[in-house]
């Protein structure tokens, strides 16, 4: 099995798949390999890559909170956050910075009690919100992540209250400065990897992981061979069993020619 993340890794800097990277995830599908979308983003941002890959896996979404399948409406798997737990850390966060962005995705669907377009995530750059208002009642529902957003030198002081607080309670990724992305405890891309494995009878020995950012550590970690981008961050690499090139010199592609095929 392939696993792989999206943002800096499967798309370049332009935000584009290579025709190198749809041509090498093919390959590997004809040799009976499967090819996964291992990501921090929604389904509904994920589906047109999915569809030029010609995909026909399972989805890791949210950093491994939901793992789902296109054409099935039930999910594999499901791990929220409690309807309290996320409640709390909204509240904390409004605490400590009554100006920040919260939003909630909730299966496929988002929620916000504000639109900030200086505050943009790459779900926002094509989608609009399902709903802007209070989210008292969406609280009321386990929720599939969870967002708070406020310029850097804000986020800095949420994100430090929020690890102190919620650290032991709840999975906390940084992966911009205006940004802290929530989920559930056990929910990351490692837990999605070993799912699948379960799932498609796969050793993990037999993976080959390919990332660049902080939630993708885990799942590096976890594989047999984990690959770090040439433009991953430092900690990504020293983790990573190899270092390949970089999203704008088709090393998605590069990679999956040189250990998978």
């Amino acid at each position: 099995m392939i696993c792989l993340d999206v943002d800096g890794t499967l798309l370049n800097s332009q935000k584009r798949l290579s025709v190198r990277a749809i041509e090498a995830a093919e390959e590997a599908r004809k040799k009976g390999i499967k090819v996964v979308i291992a990501t921090a983003r929604p389904p509904r941002t994920t589906i047109e890559i999915y569809n030029h890959l010609k995909l026909n896996t399972h989805q890791i979404n949210y950093n491994g909170a939901l793992i789902q399948h296109p054409e099935f409406a039930k999910p594999l798997s499901h791990e929220p956050l409690t309807p309290d737990l996320a409640y709390a850390i909204c509240t904390v966060a409004r605490q400590t910075d009554e100006q920040c962005v919260i939003a909630l995705e909730v299966l496929d669907k988002w929620f916000t009690d504000r639109d900030d377009p200086s505050l943009v995530t790459e779900t926002s750059k094509t989608h609009k919100p399902d709903f802007i208002g209070p989210l008292l009642e969406p609280l009321r529902s386990p929720v599939t992540k969870l967002l708070v957003m406020a310029p850097p030198e804000r986020m800095a002081i949420i994100r430090k209250v929020l690890v102190e607080r919620y650290r032991k309670s709840a999975n906390l990724i940084t992966t911009e400065g205006h940004l802290t992305q929530i989920s559930a405890r056990r929910a990351d891309k490692a837990y999605g990897v070993r799912t699948l494995c379960k799932k498609y009878n796969i050793d993990r020995s037999q993976v080959l992981a390919i990332g660049d950012g902080q939630n993708d550590i885990r799942m590096l970690h976890f594989a047999g061979l984990g690959v770090a981008m040439g433009n991953a961050t430092d900690d990504v690499k020293e983790v990573a069993d190899v270092v390949g090139p970089t999203n704008d010199e088709d090393g998605v592609a590069e990679t999956i020619q040189k250990y998978a095929l």
